[in-house]
């Protein structure tokens, strides 16, 4: 239902608060971060570097068991995610405890973490869905966001695995298209 609700409503977010509102909210509520318990969702949450640069704010901060486990940074339906990734860089890499981050226009939400280097999120995402393009088995591993089951650490594992298996997947399609004689060979023994 919430793929149905991106596809007829999407066109119409034509601000970032209305995204915000119509798209983003409904996906928090589906896993049980209401944004209207500040409790589980803290709207503007400060992630300042001390001393450097004040006033920075993340769009949301998500709590489990009073400890922030995940920022959201949230942008127009329209907007090019990739160009807005090292805004929420900064917000992470501000904040010790936070190992999880989304950008999202309520369409497509990547998801990164810090496998490569320790509290600096990495350059690409681990999970990006599509809600316009996304399939059953995409939204099966949003279940992992869900604030009942959320562990920061099973989330980077997840990421981990997700990137060894995006390289196999990788090196499988080169392999068909540009097939090499000893993989053939070693198949068929």
């Amino acid at each position: 239902s919430h793929i149905e609700h991106v596809k007829r409503v999407g066109e119409h977010c034509t601000t970032e608060e209305t995204t915000k509102q119509a798209l983003i909210f409904s996906l928090l509520v589906i896993l049980v971060f209401s944004p209207y318990d500040p409790t589980k969702v803290l709207a503007e949450f400060a992630a300042d570097f001390p001393g450097v640069k004040a006033t920075e704010r993340v769009d949301y901060a998500l709590y489990c068991n009073g400890q922030p486990v995940m920022f959201i940074e949230a942008k127009v339906y329209t907007a090019n995610l990739t160009n807005h990734a090292p805004q929420l860089s900064r917000y992470f890499n501000s904040s010790l405890g936070v190992t999880i981050g989304a950008i999202t226009n309520g369409q497509e939400w990547r998801f990164f973490t810090d496998l490569i280097n320790t509290n600096v999120m990495d350059e690409k995402p681990f999970l990006v869905i599509d809600f316009t393009k996304a399939k059953a088995e995409d939204l099966v591993q949003l279940a992992e966001f869900h604030h009942d089951k959320f562990h920061a650490e099973k989330l980077r594992y997840f990421a981990e695995e997700n990137q060894y298996i995006q390289k196999f997947k990788s090196v499988i399609n080169k392999s068909i298209n540009e097939v090499d004689i000893d993989f053939v060979r070693y198949v068929a023994q």
